[in-house]
């Protein structure tokens, strides 16, 4: 799913890019756990889709993905 997509894109813009050493630390765990338990996730929502009436995840049409032209979300 995107969702797994965006969390990778995130993580990766992350690493060595922050100041605080704790934006490091919080980035490589969320990376290892998308890449090692990917399918897993991925079943799960899955399942959570299908347990709170969603339809399969190709019904699902994106409005926007994390890419490296991606800036700050404006505030309204």
């Amino acid at each position: 799913p995107m969702d797994l997509d965006i969390m990778a894109s995130v993580q990766e813009q992350i690493i060595g890019n922050c100041l605080c050493v704790l934006g490091d630390a919080m980035a490589m765990p969320i990376g290892s756990m998308v890449e090692k338990f990917r399918s897993e996730l991925e079943a799960e929502i899955e399942h959570a889709r299908e347990r709170a009436g969603g339809g399969p995840l190709e019904d699902v049409i994106p409005i926007g993905v994390a890419d490296e032209h991606a800036g700050p979300i404006p505030v309204h």
